[in-house]
């Protein structure tokens, strides 16, 4: 049986465009560091242990050197990292992505990045049921479990997503790349940042936020290009095969 699936996966890697293995695999590698930051943060709050123990410290000591400035700039990059912003923003560039003839599958990354984490965060924040900090802290009202934060995962998630379909499929020159995905990381880390300003999360909340949203969105991305890079094959179920070459097309040139 592994032989039967080791052969059909090289199968697939000998007829599908370098680039695409390449940054598959690349993706996939930065998905497991990204995991393994989420396990172990999500067990030290789950055994109540670890770096759970200093953040009382931490969170006391950004609330004592709040500034007007920084609670401002807290509150827009609240407000532009809440769940509606964030789910709106992902359509919006899975559109433009379309658009601009990126491949469907790819284009979709960035939607299907933000709904598949947030759903993720969602059911987290149920079963982990952890308190958010305490009144004193919070300078905005939020009801809901505070593990994990959903503004630093969903924004991750969209800014990881769009950046790497973004730097594969419609830039060439390497600091363009790098600097679309340092902007993807960057906007996701101010977000957090903000949830910490005021006073609504613990750091590990925003940490394994914005560790989830990552390894998601790298998983995503990376099935997606695959997907749009493997050519379609001969034989096999008529109906998936529909499906795999409409997720492989770019939008047609309007000319």
């Amino acid at each position: 049986m592994f032989d039967r699936v080791l052969t059909h996966v090289l199968a697939r890697v000998r007829h599908t465009p370098g680039h695409a293995v390449g940054f598959a695999l690349a993706g996939l590698l930065a998905a497991v560091a990204a995991a393994v930051v989420f396990a172990g943060v999500a067990e030290d709050v789950i055994q109540g242990n670890g770096a759970v123990t200093t953040d009382p410290t931490r969170l006391a000591w950004i609330a004592h050197h709040r500034t007007t400035a920084l609670i401002d700039g807290a509150r827009f990059f609240d407000a532009a990292g809440s769940v509606a912003v964030v789910v709106v923003l992902a359509v919006i560039i899975s559109a433009f992505l379309w658009w601009r003839r990126v491949p469907l599958a790819a284009a979709l990354a960035p939607a299907t990045a933000v709904l598949s984490a947030g759903a993720v965060a969602a059911v987290l924040k149920v079963l982990v049921d952890r308190p958010r900090p305490s009144a004193a802290y919070r300078l905005v009202v939020e009801t809901d479990p505070s593990f994990p934060s959903g503004h630093a995962t969903g924004t991750m998630a969209l800014g990881v997503s769009a950046a790497i379909v973004v730097a594969v499929y419609l830039l060439r020159r390497p600091i363009a790349r790098a600097l679309a995905v340092s902007t993807g990381v960057v906007l996701p880390l101010a977000v957090a940042a903000s949830r910490l300003e005021l006073g609504v999360h613990w750091p590990t909340d925003v940490v394994a936020g914005l560790a989830l949203g990552a390894t998601v969105a790298l998983v995503t991305t990376a099935a997606a290009i695959w997907v749009a890079g493997v050519p379609e094959r001969a034989g096999g179920n008529p109906r998936l095969m529909r499906i795999g070459a409409l997720l492989r097309t770019a939008r047609p040139s309007a000319t």
